[in-house]
C-alpha cells in the first residue's frame, strides 16, 4: 500500500467518524451526483490548497443537523439540494490537499455497480487494486474505497491534486 493511499484510509476513516452520524444522507446518490461532486472537488483542490469558499459558487453549503430546537452547522461536511452525495473536507484533507466524496449504498452489494457506473461517465479506471479503484478526472486523481459496515455501507472518492501513477 502506498503513503497516498495509507495517508487516504486514515483521513477518510477520521471523516467518516467525524461526519457520519452527523450527515445520514437518505438515500445513494447516483453515479451523476458522484461524478457533478467529484468535479466540484476536483475544481477546488490544488497542490497548494482547497478553495472551501468556492463551494458555496457551486451550490455546497454546511451540512446542517437539528439539535433540539436549534440547528448545528457540522464543520467540514458540505451538501447540495438535488445532489444526495456529500462532500466531506477534514483537517487532514486540508493538510493533505484532498477533497473526499461520500454516498450511502443500500447493500454492500452495489458497491462494484457504482464503480462500474461511475466508469461509465469518467472513463476507465487507470488501476485496480482490489476494491480500490482509481481514475483520473480533469488532471486529478480520484480513488474510490468501500466505507462504513454492513449495515450502513458507503462508497468514498478522495480526489488530489498530485496525481499518482498506476503500480
Amino acid at each position: 500500500m502506498t503513503w497516498l493511499k495509507t495517508t487516504t484510509l486514515c483521513a477518510s476513516l477520521s471523516a467518516l467518524a467525524f461526519a457520519g452520524p452527523a450527515a445520514a444522507q437518505s438515500k445513494p446518490a447516483s453515479p451523476d451526483q458522484v461524478a457533478e461532486a467529484i468535479d466540484v472537488c476536483a475544481a477546488i483542490t490544488s497542490p497548494t490548497w482547497i478553495e472551501l469558499d468556492d463551494l458555496k459558487s457551486h451550490g455546497w453549503k454546511n451540512v446542517r443537523k437539528s439539535g433540539g430546537n436549534r440547528q448545528m452547522v457540522v464543520r467540514g461536511a458540505y451538501e447540495k439540494s438535488g445532489n444526495e452525495a456529500y462532500i466531506v473536507i477534514t483537517k487532514e484533507n486540508l493538510r493533505d490537499k484532498t477533497c473526499m466524496v461520500m454516498t450511502k449504498l443500500d447493500t454492500t452489494a452495489d458497491y462494484n455497480p457504482l464503480a462500474r457506473d461511475v466508469s461509465a461517465v469518467f472513463g476507465m479506471p487507470v488501476s485496480q487494486d482490489g476494491f480500490v479503484y482509481t481514475w483520473l478526472r480533469s488532471e486529478k486523481t480520484v480513488e474510490m474505497n468501500p466505507s462504513g459496515d454492513r449495515s450502513s455501507p458507503k462508497a468514498l472518492f478522495v480526489v488530489s491534486a498530485a496525481q499518482e501513477t498506476a503500480e
